[in-house]
């Protein structure tokens, strides 16, 4: 098999093996913004897609050749998914490959924060401040009620952890998955009707649910969240009101938040967040793990290759258009 893969960036060998012994040529273009992708995108069989660099619509009505675009990844809001089915382009993705990563930087957080762990570690080293340990007072996780909100493979996961290694209680919302559906999979995580019963419930918050154009927590929600409560929050940023999050912080509605993910990508200098110590803050590392960026690069460069070789891979984002797929 002959062809053409534009890569996006850099990934685990094991991906480009693939592709290569497959018979096709991989290129990393040198810039990625629209105008330099829409100019050279004609010439490639394939997109495989890593990061948060954008796929818009407009690259890929030039993609006339392209037969398949491939998502090293979860998260689809960088891709004009529309505009790929429109234009009959499978997209695929690789769900449950970073999930255990996810989850346990999501536990690493819960921990981080309730234990005041970056903080303190901070005071040691930069001041050998070893009387901090008299002006703190650290939490544990144990007996706690864990909140998630998303209950698909990364959120499951969280709560395989929090259950078994912590005994806490696991409580959960989402819209696409009842009691039943739980019970099922054997998950011990007692379901919620709505949002609301989480936020009432939880001891700590831990946010799994894909990102939209507006907050799912916001001045609403954080003022029915119980005083004293943890958000955790490794999906997406553009989840929090940050404005608001900042508030309940400042005025001790909440203990502390953990956040892997913030609405702008990097921070601005002068965002808040940066001076408070009751936030502990990760640069969008939760699934960057050697083990993950693996799994991920196997994935999505097996389901490339399966389309084009015109076999169904296991995810796709659009199943409706496969038997209408470019070919």
């Amino acid at each position: 098999m002959e062809g053409k893969v534009l890569l996006y960036g850099p990934i685990d060998p094991a991906g480009m093996d693939i592709m290569r012994q497959a018979g096709l040529t991989v290129e990393i273009p040198e810039k990625l913004d629209a105008g330099h992708l829409e100019s050279i995108v004609a010439d490639y069989d394939a997109i495989l897609v890593r990061g948060m660099a954008p796929l818009p619509g407009a690259v890929l009505e030039k993609a006339a050749r392209c037969r398949v675009v491939s998502r090293h990844g979860v998260g689809l809001e960088t891709i004009d998914v529309a505009a790929a089915t429109r234009l009959h382009i499978p997209v695929t993705n690789t769900p449950g490959a970073n999930a255990n990563a996810v989850a346990e930087q999501a536990v690493s957080l819960m921990l981080d924060v309730l234990k005041h762990t970056c903080f303190l570690n901070e005071r040691m080293k930069r001041e050998q401040d070893y009387g901090v340990r008299l002006r703190v007072t650290c939490h544990e996780l144990a007996g706690r009620t864990l909140g998630l909100v998303g209950l698909g493979n990364i959120g499951r996961r969280v709560a395989e952890i929090c259950r078994a290694g912590f005994g806490m209680t696991v409580v959960g919302y989402d819209p696409c998955l009842g009691q039943a559906e739980l019970d099922a999979m054997g998950c011990a995580i007692e379901a919620q009707p709505d949002l609301e019963s989480v936020l009432r419930r939880a001891d700590v918050l831990s946010l799994h649910a894909p990102g939209g154009e507006k907050p799912l927590i916001g001045e609403w929600e954080l003022a029915r969240m119980k005083e004293g409560s943890v958000l955790i929050n490794t999906a997406r940023g553009s989840l929090i009101d940050e404005a608001a999050l900042e508030r309940a912080l400042k005025d001790g509605r909440l203990l502390g938040a953990g956040l892997d993910v913030m609405a702008d990508e990097p921070p601005l200098a002068e965002h808040p967040f940066y001076h408070m110590d009751n936030v502990v803050l990760l640069p969008h590392t939760a699934a960057l793990t050697k083990e993950s960026n693996r799994a991920m690069a196997v994935r999505s460069a097996t389901a490339l290759v399966q389309v084009l070789q015109g076999v169904r891979p296991e995810a796709l984002a659009n199943p409706a258009i496969w038997d209408l797929r470019r070919k």
